[in-house]
């Protein structure tokens, strides 16, 4: 083989070791990856050290920080848009993520290639 560069994100390998199936990106709060959450909708994985920042589901409770704008009322656009300004609305709430979430990866069902509530979430508290 010749010279290796950085692999992109499709190159990576889908898990690491036995434990769960990780896909993340560069970015989230201070530097940290968002990461998705795996298996299904009634055998959720958050990988290790992450934070759920999602709706409630089987095995996994409401965030305080979950997007209260559903994509099925509103495209993607928008309900992040609307999340913005609800969540900069919060000031109690913001502080609160910076001081808990700090250093951590943001854990939600989004596919890491769309724009997440998590991405506006770790955009704010930064």
């Amino acid at each position: 083989m010749g010279a290796s560069a950085s692999p992109g994100v499709d190159a990576l390998p889908l898990s690491i070791h036995a434990g769960p199936v990780v896909a993340d990106y560069a970015g989230g709060v201070g530097g940290q990856p968002r990461v998705r959450v795996q298996g299904d909708l009634y055998h959720p994985v958050v990988p290790p050290g992450a934070v759920y920042v999602g709706r409630q589901g089987f095995g996994l409770r409401r965030s305080p920080w979950a997007n209260p704008f559903s994509l099925r009322k509103h495209d993607r656009a928008e309900a992040l848009r609307l999340y913005r300004q609800w969540l900069v609305g919060q000031p109690a709430l913001v502080d609160r993520a910076r001081r808990e979430l700090a250093g951590k990866q943001l854990a939600c069902w989004c596919r890491v290639e769309d724009a997440c509530h998590a991405d506006v979430l770790a955009d704010v508290i930064s």
